[in-house]
């Protein structure tokens, strides 16, 4: 019987919006001086080519440290600097561009049907503390959040630690739990859990996807009928 449920974050409960690649633009010709050369250069390797998203890139399903590793490579900077002003550039960001944060539906409603089901809910993500604290404070869902995991405390998806976090917190075992997410790290993350259920909301792409599930769906809109019809929600 499946008792808990661990979101990934951009991509699949919030849309993963073109103010980030501003943002990002934002934080290399601001913080570094980079001029437009070097900055589309870095961009592209960060995962932004021609104003798309590359799927499984650093910025798409990488973390922090990641995209600091490739501006340091790529810019023969420090890393270390970098991650720090990196962390602190897209929370400020994030805080001044909220509407960047657009919900894939409808999450109070469907975290409160979980919650009724006596589902435990957990996020999964690849960003940092501070960013996925406000943006949950913001979306008015913290209060139905019982673990937020991030890369920022535990090893990056699809290392298992941050699922043992979740399960160390609530109670559950590895074999109660779903993923959800929308990246192949995703669904490599999944292979942990009971199940992994795609979303095709972000980043990934059904070919890729069904490579690694058979829970497919366009949105979170559709996510409860097949909780309650393949995984026996609420019986």
């Amino acid at each position: 019987m499946i008792k808990g449920i661990l979101f990934d974050k951009d991509g699949t409960l919030v849309e993963f919006s073109e103010t980030w690649e501003l943002g990002t633009i934002d934080f290399l010709k601001n913080a570094f001086e980079l001029d437009e050369q070097a900055s589309d250069r870095t961009l592209k390797q960060i995962g932004f080519v021609n104003g798309e998203l590359v799927p499984n890139s650093p910025i798409a399903s990488g973390t922090s440290i990641d995209i600091a590793e490739v501006i340091s490579l790529e810019n023969k900077m420090d890393q270390e600097d970098i991650l720090k002003q990196l962390r602190e550039h897209y929370h400020k960001w994030t805080i001044a561009h909220p509407e960047a944060l657009i919900p894939l539906t409808n999450l109070k409603a469907l975290f409160q049907e979980l919650k009724s089901a006596g589902i435990k809910i957990g996020i999964a993500t690849a960003d940092d503390l501070d960013v996925t604290e406000w943006t949950a404070q913001y979306l008015g869902v913290r209060e139905d959040i019982d673990f937020l995991g991030t890369s920022e405390q535990f090893r990056a998806k699809p290392d298992v630690e941050m699922l043992d976090a979740f399960c160390m917190s609530t109670g559950l075992k590895k074999n109660e739990v779903i993923h959800i997410g929308d990246s192949v790290a995703d669904m490599e993350f999944s292979k942990h859990c009971y199940a992994g259920i795609a979303v095709l909301s972000g980043a990934g792409t059904r070919a890729e996807l069904s490579e690694y599930t058979d829970y497919i769906v366009d949105s979170l809109d559709d996510l409860i009928p097949l909780l309650r019809e393949t995984f026996k929600m609420g019986r």
